[in-house]
């Protein structure tokens, strides 16, 4: 989920009814491993995931048997930050689409 959970930072994860979850959440749900990704859209009760940093949307079946809860915290050293659809919005629609541009970015300057 990189950039916006970062290596080192603490997740604080709260359940939340499956029907009640909507478009932008981040949830927790296990497929072998434990797995953090964003809903891109939910059609016909059919929840499709992706991680913020993949090209391609998830392919797992998710249900009330393998999903855990949303994301409602990000520890960040010693900073929180409160998850609400506020900033997710601002993030979803105004930062993520900008997320490969900035990855290439910083890619570059790696190699300087």
């Amino acid at each position: 989920m990189w950039p916006l959970i970062s290596k080192g930072d603490k997740v604080f994860i709260k359940y939340k009814n499956i029907n009640k979850l909507k478009q932008g959440d981040i949830i927790l749900f296990k497929k072998n491993d434990f797995i953090l990704h964003r809903i891109i859209k939910i059609k016909n009760n059919k929840i499709i995931t992706k991680g913020d940093n993949n090209v391609n949307n998830d392919f797992y079946e998710i249900n009330e048997n393998n999903y855990f809860g949303v994301l409602f915290k990000i520890q960040k050293n010693k900073f929180n930050l409160i998850i609400n659809s506020h900033i997710l919005n601002i993030y979803y629609y105004y930062i993520l689409p900008f997320h490969p541009i900035i990855k290439m970015i910083i890619k570059r300057k790696k190699k300087l």
